[in-house]
């Protein structure tokens, strides 16, 4: 299922996600207090609900994530 995800994710216009890097521990998601990253397939998506605050890039132990 992979396939269906890019190796980079741009969803939003800061946020990227390296999903080289990304392991799907979801340590991103359980500090987001506004839901706005959540896992598919494994792996971490931002979602509408993202404010771009980037607590999760601070909690992320791959360093998967970019603000």
């Amino acid at each position: 299922m992979m396939g269906q995800l890019n190796k980079v994710n741009k969803s939003l216009s800061s946020l990227r996600i390296d999903y080289e890097k990304c392991t799907g521990c979801g340590k991103c998601a359980e500090v987001c207090v506004v839901d706005g990253v959540v896992l598919e397939y494994g792996k971490a998506v931002f979602n509408i609900k993202c404010k771009e605050c980037g607590v999760c890039v601070l909690k992320c132990p791959e360093n998967a994530l970019e603000l």
